[in-house]
């Protein structure tokens, strides 16, 4: 009983050790299959990345391939690669150095530009110009080739002009040295000749510097003349002068303030005729006679005369008895002699001024003289002195009597400086 527990035992023990091995089994089996699973995972994966570098490897071959393909087509067009070796890569520094050379050739290439594409247009822009400065150049070139072909041209001709001048002088000297025995005979001829004529011509300088002399005499007469002349005339217009100019020639007797008229005490007696014209003054500022009005006279007696008061400066400084009138150009007393010159247009014709200078004591005369004090001015005239037509209109400074008074000192006088003391 006992033994078949042994063996009981024995075979259960057995059967416990058969069973863990087995279990052993199984579990390796597992861990097999486990790790038989995850190692198919595990090539599956790096397989997949295999895959995924082959393609990437590839793609990046084919990448270097296109840019190597790039590169060898941009060196090929931009150049700037060794030609000699197998690398077609461009050279970049020698790329740079070019463009740092193209800079100071071109001026237009600043420091801005940095690459080909920015460098092209620069140099095209400068082709540009030079290609217009050749095209100008060319132009000029044309011109000034055109202008040596004219020179020359008229250098030929005028080479071909002084062949035949030097040929004709040739002749020419050939005929004067075959005439020269006749000619020099001429000469001795003509020479004595010539010394006939320099005795004559000094006969004729000494008489004229006699007749310059006798001529000299004259004149220094004719300027003592003259100059006795001139001290007449100025005694004669002295009262148109300095002081004499302010002197009164009149004075106020009656005053009409209503009609605006005056009588004054001269006339007749004094050479007054009617259309003289005075300045009417009275007292101002202390020893001074102020411009009050303008007169004229309308009215003449033989030691009176009626004037319009005209012009009257201040009404409330009229015109009364005692004011002086004053008249630079009439003279009282004096006599003097005009002539007149153009042509006379107004209230008055020459014949009548003449006959109202007559009666101011201005003889007019119908030409200058050594006696004559004043040339009065007219305007433009269309005759001479004979009566004929000018072709043009004349002024009188244009005609000779203005000349001639000149010439005498005789005083010139425009006929507006008459017109203001004389109504006309």
């Amino acid at each position: 009983m006992i033994r078949e527990q042994s063996r009981l035992g024995s075979n259960r023990g057995a059967a416990r050790v058969s069973l863990t091995w087995l279990i052993v089994v199984i579990v390796f089996a597992l861990v097999a299959l486990v790790f038989a699973y995850i190692s198919q995972q595990d090539l599956s994966a790096a397989r997949a990345e295999a895959d995924f570098a082959l393609r990437a490897q590839q793609e990046s071959d084919t990448r270097y391939e296109d840019s190597l393909t790039v590169s060898r087509g941009l060196a090929e067009n931009l150049g700037f690669y060794d030609r000699e070796g197998a690398d077609r890569t461009v050279n970049t520094e020698l790329v740079q150095q070019t463009i740092d050379s193209l800079r100071s050739d071109f001026p237009g290439i600043n420091s801005e530009v940095r690459d080909f594409e920015e460098v092209l247009p620069a140099i095209l822009s400068e082709k540009r110009k030079l290609v217009e400065t050749v095209d100008q150049l060319r132009t000029q070139i044309a011109s000034l080739e055109a202008e040596i072909d004219t020179v020359k041209a008229a250098q030929s001709n005028s080479l071909s002009e002084k062949n035949t001048l030097i040929a004709g002088l040739r002749t020419q000297l050939n005929d004067e040295q075959a005439n020269a025995e006749e000619r020099q005979s001429e000469l001795e001829t003509r020479l004595a000749s010539a010394e006939d004529q320099v005795s004559e011509i000094d006969a004729q300088r000494r008489a004229a510097e006699r007749t310059l002399e006798e001529d000299a005499r004259v004149a220094r007469r004719k300027i003592g003349t003259l100059a006795a002349r001139n001290k007449s005339l100025s005694d004669k217009t002295a009262f148109t002068r300095g002081a004499n100019v302010e002197l009164p020639d009149a004075e106020v007797l009656a005053v009409s303030g209503k009609l605006g008229q005056a009588w004054i005490n001269i006339g007749t007696n004094n050479r007054l005729a009617v259309g003289v014209t005075f300045e009417i003054r009275g007292p101002g500022r202390p020893g001074e006679l102020e411009k009050k009005a303008d007169a004229i006279v309308v009215e003449v007696d033989k030691t009176m005369a009626k004037i319009d008061i005209t012009d009257l400066r201040d009404p409330f400084r009229p015109v009364t008895v005692g004011d002086v009138l004053i008249n630079p150009v009439y003279d009282a007393t004096g006599e003097r002699y005009a002539v007149l010159a153009g042509n006379f247009v107004g209230a008055y014709s020459e014949k009548e001024l003449t006959m109202l200078l007559a009666e101011m004591g201005i003889i007019v005369q119908a030409s200058i003289d050594e006696g004559t004090d004043m040339l009065i001015l007219g305007t433009e005239t269309f005759v001479d002195e004979f009566g004929d037509p000018y072709d043009t209109p004349q002024q009188p400074s244009d005609l000779p009597v203005y000349a001639l008074a000149k010439s005498l000192g005789v005083a010139i006088l425009p006929y507006s400086a008459l017109r203001r003391y004389i109504s006309i």
